[in-house]
């Protein structure tokens, strides 16, 4: 899913690595763009999967090694389409469900456009639109902070409660079964005991015989 803002993209995903499985995403950027990423690992397993980055020419250019979570941020060196790989091929069992976003920054975007003026009201009107856009630029940063923060703040309230469903929910198998143990030892004990007094009862009951007179 991307989202447009002023004068940048956002591309934020959530999915699933199957164990054993290896998933790649690819983005086209101009050299040049500033570019920030984020991923973070919401559930599975002990919460660390591998990641790497690589430019147009297959370098790569950013690692993370059986991380929970890992920011990056730089400049493309060169225009092309960048891969992004989430490797999970180290783990068997458990299936990572993980969170990438990514921030293009592309200051080509703007607004133009073409008027017949003087010299001076050019100038006065260029005046007026570079602090306009200075005011805008700084509001727009403040934004995607504003932005990205929710998205940690969320990304970490899903994984705790992840967590904690998961934990809920091995407490109460194992409950149940030491539960379903200490009844059976119970009863077992209790047939035990009484099958004793009734041997006993057996063997101390005495043989009586009528006298006749």
């Amino acid at each position: 899913m991307a989202a447009q803002c002023y004068q940048c993209s956002v591309v934020s995903l959530s999915f699933d690595v199957k164990p054993g499985g290896r998933d790649c995403f690819y983005q086209d950027m101009n050299q040049g763009v500033q570019y920030e990423l984020e991923y973070q690992v919401w559930a599975g397993g002990e919460l660390d999967i591998n990641f790497v980055m690589q430019t147009p020419n297959g370098n790569s250019i950013f690692f993370g090694d059986r991380k929970q979570n890992d920011a990056h941020r730089s400049q493309a060196a060169e225009s092309g389409e960048y891969v992004f790989c989430f490797d999970n091929t180290f783990s068997h069992i458990s299936t990572k469900t993980v969170f990438f976003q990514l921030v293009i920054h592309d200051d080509a975007i703007a607004v133009t456009g073409s008027h017949s003026q003087d010299e001076s009201e050019l100038s006065a009107y260029e005046i007026t639109l570079e602090s306009f856009k200075k005011s805008m630029d700084a509001v727009k940063e403040s934004v995607e902070k504003s932005i990205q923060l929710q998205r940690q703040f969320s990304s970490i309230e899903l994984r705790d409660r992840s967590i904690q469903e998961f934990n809920f929910e091995r407490i109460n198998f194992w409950s149940g079964l030491q539960l379903f143990v200490m009844c059976s030892v119970g009863l077992v004990n209790v047939l035990m005991i009484r099958g004793l007094f009734d041997d006993r009862r057996q063997k101390v009951t005495p043989n009586t015989t009528k006298i006749r007179t």
